[in-house]
């Protein structure tokens, strides 16, 4: 008698278990969207909040010299840039056309 007693409380227990940890799954997956958002939304405001001096990046003295060697590079950057940004757009206007 005893014995199909703590069965039961034995059952009991593992039923509640069980419970608990599919609870606990059906919460993690319900608040995982806001996590997402959350780390997003701090390492963006920790990127806007660097300065470009506190990114440590260098070139070698070759690259750089190879860089200076063309006249207006900077300028043919910013117009390639600004070409696939508006090619992007255009892409994006596109498919929201065809939606």
């Amino acid at each position: 008698m005893w014995e199909d007693f703590i069965h039961h409380i034995y059952d009991i227990f593992y039923i509640i278990q069980w419970l608990l940890d599919s609870l606990k799954t059906i919460l993690a997956l319900a608040l995982s969207p806001l996590s997402w958002i959350f780390n997003f939304g701090r390492g963006f405001f920790i990127g806007v909040g660097t300065t470009p001096e506190s990114i440590s990046f260098s070139l070698p003295a070759s690259a750089i010299s190879l860089f200076n060697a063309f006249p207006y590079l900077n300028l043919i950057f910013m117009a390639v840039g600004g070409g696939l940004g508006i090619l992007f757009l255009a892409f994006i206007f596109k498919k929201i056309i065809h939606f």
